[in-house]
């Protein structure tokens, strides 16, 4: 995203599909983006919808190989840190660090 990045921890450029959610009150309805790049502790998406520093933000993500030993699903609760315009027509890019993980468990599918 800048070219001053101070970021202390490895970024692996990565484009994944993520599902957010701002968290507002009234609540606000779920999105869909793509990742630009991600950590163990952060991620930049770009998107349309407006965000500014200090935000809040639900994200439910496959989290790559690189950062996990096994795929796994994850909610992560998020604080925006920065937002960046990105040259498409009316999306920035965002990005969170991350507060609060939970992992997601996915029900098995039994075969009948």
């Amino acid at each position: 995203m800048s070219s001053n990045n101070h970021r202390a921890e490895a970024r692996i450029d990565v484009r994944m599909p993520i599902r957010f959610r701002p968290i507002t009150n009234p609540p606000s309805a779920e999105q869909s983006a793509e990742s630009v790049n991600i950590s163990q502790h952060g991620l930049c998406f770009s998107t349309a919808c407006p965000f500014r520093v200090g935000d809040e933000v639900e994200i439910h993500l496959r989290m790559p190989r690189e950062l996990s030993q096994n795929v796994v699903l994850v909610r992560w609760n998020a604080r925006v840190m920065h937002v960046e315009p990105t040259g498409s027509a009316g999306h920035t890019g965002v990005g969170v660090r991350v507060e609060r993980l939970s992992p997601i468990v996915e029900r098995e599918k039994w075969v009948s």
